[in-house]
C-alpha cells in the first residue's frame, strides 16, 4: 500500500534528473539540482520546505514539494500548506497516483492543525477542483513601456535598491500591506530565503537570459515604495509594486524608473501578475487593463471555516508573482 513519506537526497536527485526539462529554465541539469538544495537549506526553507513522495516499497510513485505558510486572513493568523511541482514519473502515470498523494498531503496538514492548502495550479482548475481546492481571481497585463508616463519633475527619488536597503523593503511590505484582507506573512527568514533563491537562479542561468532590476522609492529621505522587476528579453516584468505612501506620485515615479530602465535594457513591454486588491489602482489606466490567466491560477483548499475562500474572492487577485514557489 502507498505511503506518504519525506524524499532522500538520492530520490530528491532522481526526481530532478526527470523535471529538469519542466521546471529547470534553462539552467544545466547539476547547477538546477543545487538549485533546489540551496532552497531547501536556507533557514527558512530547513524549517518551511519539505520535499514529499509518495512511495510503494522502493518505487516512487508521486512527488510533490509541500511549503508551510504563514498569512492574516483578516485579523486571524493562518497556516497553510504551499503544494507546488506535482510530478508522476512517466513510467507510473494514468493510474491516479497524484490525486491520492494530493489526498493524503491534504489529510496530513488538516491533522497538523493547517487552515488550508494553497497551489498555483498550470492544468487548470477543474482537477484541483474535484480535490476541493478553489480557484481565486488569477489575472495578467501586458502593457508597451512607451505608453507609461514620466514625470521628470516628481519629488520623488527612485534609487536601485542595494543590499542595505532589504530592511527597508521588508519593513514597507509589513506597513503597505497591514490593513488588506489576505496576505501572505514574510518574516526576515523568509526575506533571506526568496532573496538567497533569486541570486541562486540568476547566478545559474544562462548569461542573458534573466536578471533582476529592483527599485526603492524616497521623500525627503524616507523609504516610501517599491517596485521588483525582472528583465526577460524582450520584456520588463513586474513582481511587486508596493506604494506604502499610498500616494500616486510614488507610484509614477517607481513605474517611471521601470520605463527607462527597460527602454535602456531593449525591453518593449512590462508585463505580469495583476496586482491584489487595492494595489491594481496604481497600475490600472486607460492602457493597462487586466486578463485572466490561463496559467498559475491561485487556489486553496479550506479546512477552516474561517478561511471563507468565496469571500475572499470578492476582493479579486490576492497574490503576487513573488508569492509563486
Amino acid at each position: 500500500m502507498p505511503i506518504l513519506s519525506l524524499a532522500s537526497s538520492d530520490e530528491i536527485r532522481a526526481i530532478l534528473l526527470e523535471t529538469h526539462a519542466l521546471w529547470g529554465e534553462g539552467m544545466t541539469l547539476d547547477d538546477y539540482i543545487a538549485f533546489v538544495r540551496a532552497q531547501m537549506e536556507s533557514p527558512w526553507g530547513r524549517e518551511n520546505f519539505r520535499y514529499l513522495v509518495w512511495r510503494e516499497g522502493t518505487l516512487i510513485l508521486s512527488s510533490l514539494k509541500l511549503y508551510r505558510l504563514h498569512a492574516r486572513c483578516g485579523s486571524r493568523h493562518v497556516i497553510l500548506g504551499g503544494i507546488g511541482a506535482v510530478y508522476t514519473p512517466w513510467a507510473q502515470r494514468g493510474q491516479g497516483h497524484a490525486r491520492a498523494m494530493l489526498a493524503a498531503v491534504l489529510e496530513r496538514l488538516q491533522a497538523e492543525g493547517a487552515h488550508g492548502a494553497l497551489l498555483f495550479s498550470d492544468i487548470g482548475a477543474e482537477y484541483y477542483r474535484r480535490l476541493g481546492f478553489r480557484p481565486v481571481p488569477s489575472h495578467e497585463f501586458s502593457v508597451p513601456l512607451t505608453v507609461i508616463p514620466t514625470n521628470e519633475s516628481s519629488s520623488v527619488v527612485v534609487e536601485r535598491i542595494r543590499d542595505a536597503d532589504w530592511p527597508d523593503v521588508e519593513r514597507l511590505y509589513e506597513q503597505a500591506t497591514a490593513s488588506d484582507p489576505f496576505v501572505l506573512h514574510r518574516s526576515s527568514t523568509y526575506w533571506a530565503h526568496w532573496r538567497r533563491k533569486e541570486q541562486e537562479r540568476m547566478g545559474r542561468l544562462p548569461e542573458g537570459v534573466r536578471s533582476s532590476r529592483h527599485w526603492i522609492a524616497r521623500r525627503e529621505g524616507e523609504s516610501v515604495g517599491y517596485v521588483l522587476t525582472v528583465f526577460e528579453p524582450p520584456a520588463l516584468v513586474l513582481k511587486e509594486l508596493i506604494i506604502a505612501d499610498g500616494t500616486q506620485e510614488t507610484a509614477e515615479a517607481l513605474l517611471a524608473a521601470i520605463r527607462w530602465d527597460g527602454e535602456a535594457l531593449g525591453a518593449v513591454q512590462l508585463v505580469g501578475w495583476w496586482p491584489p486588491l487595492a494595489w491594481s489602482r496604481f497600475l490600472l489606466s486607460e492602457h493597462i487593463r487586466p486578463r485572466p490567466r490561463t496559467r498559475e491560477l491561485a487556489m486553496i483548499a479550506p479546512f477552516d471555516p474561517t478561511l471563507d475562500v468565496e469571500q475572499l474572492a470578492v476582493w479579486g487577485d490576492l497574490f503576487w508573482a513573488t508569492d509563486h514557489f
